[in-house]
C-alpha cells in the first residue's frame, strides 16, 4: 500500500468517518459529501461542535468504558462476562487483551475513537473561524465557539492522556498530509492543559451563553464554563499520575488553585433515556449485575471482618456484614438497615472473592426512571477532597483539612468530625473520596486509586492504543498489565480506616 493511501486511511479510521476539514471550506470532499454541505452554513457548524458534548458523556459514561473500568477499580464487583466485568473483577488481573476480537475491546476502543472525533470537530470549527466564517449576528458568537472548541480540545485530549501511554495531538495547527507521530501522555496532557487555559482567557474576557442543548440541564455561561475547565485541570492534573510516585510529585499548589476555582456544586446534566443516560449509574445501581466492592467500602468496618477479608487470598474471601457508624452504608436501626448510598441485601449472585452483600443505591432513581432523571457528571466533594489531600501533602492547614472531610463525614455520614489531630488523616480523606465519588464519572475510581497504588495486582496501570489503530498504523500491537509491563501490585496490608471509637452498630 502506498503511503499516501496510507495516511488517508489512516485519518479516516483514527477520527471515525470524520475527515478534517481541507484548507478551504469550498473545495469538495467527493468522499464525504455531506460534510462538505454541513461545513458550508455556520449554523450547521455550530450544531455539529454542540453535539459532540454527547461523544464525550457516551465515550465515560457508557458501559463499555465505565463499568470495565468499574470493576477494575475494585469500586464494582460481578460475575457476569457483559463488558469484561467479570474478568476485571478476577484477582489477580490478567493482561489487557488488545486485540479486536476481546471482550475488553470497546472499553478502550470507545472513548478512543469517539474522543477523536470530538478532537476533529473542535478542529472543524476553530478552521471555520479561521477562514471567515461568521457565527451569528456580525460574528457576535465568534467568541463563544472558539471557547467551546478549546473546552472540546481540552477535554478530549484529557482523558485520552488520562487512559492511554501515548497518542496524537492533533488541532487546528496540525498538518494533515504528513506521517502522524505519537506523544507521550505527559506530552499529551501538557497540551490538554493549555487548550483549557486558553478557553480560560477567553471566558475571562468576554459574556457569553452557550445553547442549552448544547450540555443538557441548564444554560452555561462563560463564568460556568470557566468553572468546568478548572474543575477539569485538577482532576487532569491529580489523574495522569500512574503510581503513587507520581501522584506525590504533582503539583498540588496548582490543583489546589484550579479545584478552588471550579464547580461549589455538584454539575447536573439533564437525561433522556434515549442518547443522553448513565450507563454506569444505571447498571451499578442493579444488585443483581454489580454489587459495590469491599475494598472501597469495606474501610469503614470496625468488627474486623473486612481487615481478615482484605488480609485472605481471593479465593479464600466471603461476604461479610460491614459493622459501621457511617449512615451512608448502614442505617441507624441495625447493622443491616439501608444506608443513603448502599443497601444490604441477604443474597449474592456471585461467587468467592466477587462476592458482597452491597448494592449501590444512591443512583437508583436513575434505574427506577429508565435512565431518565438527571444525573451529576462532576461531583463538587471531588474538588473539595483534591483540595484536601493537597494541603495535607503540603503540609498545609490541617485544620481546614478536617473540616473538609467533615463536610461530608459529619452531614452525610453521621460520624464524628476529625480533627487536625485525628491519627491517619490521610486514610480519612481517601475514604471520603472513595465513599463521595462512587459511580460518579467513568474511571474516576481507577484514576484515583491508581495514584495511591492500591489498584489489584495485575491491573494496568494504562492502556495501549487500541489494536484497530495499530492495525491501520502497521504498527505491532502490544498491551500492559498481567506479569508484564505497568502492571499493579497492590499492597498485602491496606490501610484501614479506623471507627472503633465511634457508636458501633
Amino acid at each position: 500500500m502506498k503511503i499516501k493511501k496510507v495516511i488517508i486511511y489512516l485519518i479516516y479510521i483514527f477520527l471515525v468517518s470524520i475527515v478534517f476539514s481541507c484548507a478551504d471550506l469550498s473545495v469538495d470532499n467527493t468522499n464525504h459529501p455531506d460534510k462538505d454541505i454541513a461545513l458550508s452554513r455556520s449554523e450547521d457548524v455550530e450544531s455539529l461542535v454542540g453535539g459532540t458534548v454527547l461523544n464525550i458523556w457516551q465515550a465515560k459514561q457508557s458501559m463499555d468504558m465505565g463499568l470495565g473500568f468499574s470493576t477494575l477499580a475494585d469500586e464494582l464487583t460481578s460475575q457476569w462476562g457483559n463488558w469484561a466485568i467479570g474478568r476485571w473483577s478476577t484477582e489477580p488481573r490478567d493482561e489487557y487483551d488488545n486485540s479486536t476480537t476481546s471482550d475488553y475491546y470497546n472499553m478502550t476502543a470507545r472513548p478512543w475513537f469517539m474522543l477523536y472525533e470530538v478532537i476533529s470537530t473542535a478542529r472543524d470549527g476553530l478552521e471555520a473561524l479561521n477562514l471567515g466564517m461568521e457565527f451569528g449576528n456580525d460574528g457576535e458568537n465568534n467568541i463563544r465557539m472558539e471557547a467551546f472548541c478549546r473546552f472540546l480540545q481540552g477535554v478530549a485530549h484529557g482523558e485520552i492522556a488520562l487512559l492511554f501511554d501515548k497518542a496524537f495531538i492533533v488541532d487546528e495547527t496540525t498538518d494533515l498530509t504528513a506521517t502522524p507521530e505519537f506523544a507521550t501522555y505527559n506530552e499529551v496532557i501538557i497540551a490538554a492543559l493549555s487548550y483549557f487555559e486558553k478557553c480560560i482567557d477567553i471566558c475571562e474576557a468576554n459574556t457569553f451563553v452557550l445553547p442549552v442543548e448544547w450540555i443538557p440541564g441548564a444554560a452555561v455561561d462563560n463564568v460556568m464554563l470557566e468553572k468546568f475547565a478548572h474543575s477539569f485541570m485538577a482532576r487532569y492534573m491529580a489523574g495522569i499520575s500512574r503510581n503513587s510516585a507520581e501522584r506525590d510529585a504533582a503539583d498540588w499548589n496548582a490543583i489546589i488553585q484550579h479545584a478552588d476555582a471550579g464547580i461549589t456544586e455538584d454539575w447536573i446534566v439533564q437525561m433522556d433515556g434515549n442518547y443522553w443516560y448513565d450507563g454506569i449509574k444505571y447498571f451499578g445501581s442493579r444488585e443483581d449485575w454489580l454489587k459495590a466492592d469491599y475494598f472501597v467500602i469495606g474501610h469503614a468496618d470496625t468488627s474486623g471482618a473486612f481487615a481478615a477479608w482484605a488480609a485472605s487470598s481471593p479465593d479464600d474471601r466471603e461476604p461479610f456484614i460491614i459493622h459501621t457508624a457511617d449512615r451512608r452504608i448502614a442505617g441507624p436501626d441495625s447493622t443491616t438497615a439501608p444506608g443513603t448510598d448502599f443497601q444490604f441485601f441477604d443474597t449474592f449472585p456471585f461467587e468467592g472473592h466477587r462476592a458482597s452483600y452491597y448494592g449501590s443505591i444512591r443512583y437508583f432513581d436513575h434505574f427506577a426512571s429508565g435512565a431518565t432523571s438527571n444525573v451529576s457528571w462532576f461531583n463538587a466533594s471531588e474538588l473539595r477532597l483534591l483540595k484536601a489531600e493537597g494541603l495535607y501533602r503540603l503540609n498545609g492547614d490541617l485544620n481546614l483539612v478536617a473540616d473538609i472531610i467533615n463536610e461530608t463525614r459529619v452531614n452525610r455520614g453521621g460520624l464524628e468530625p476529625v480533627t487536625s489531630s485525628t491519627p491517619n488523616l490521610f486514610d480519612m480523606i481517601k475514604y471520603e473520596k472513595r465513599i463521595e465519588i462512587f459511580l460518579s464519572a467513568g474511571g474516576l475510581m481507577y484514576l484515583e486509586r491508581r495514584g495511591w497504588g492500591e489498584l489489584g495486582t495485575g491491573s494496568p496501570l494504562q492502556f495501549p492504543v487500541p489494536a484497530g489503530e495499530l492495525e491501520v498504523l502497521l504498527q505491532d500491537i502490544y498491551t500492559f498489565g498481567g506479569n508484564g509491563e505497568w502492571a499493579a501490585k497492590r499492597n498485602s496490608k491496606p490501610s484501614l480506616i479506623r471507627f472503633s471509637s465511634y457508636s458501633q452498630q
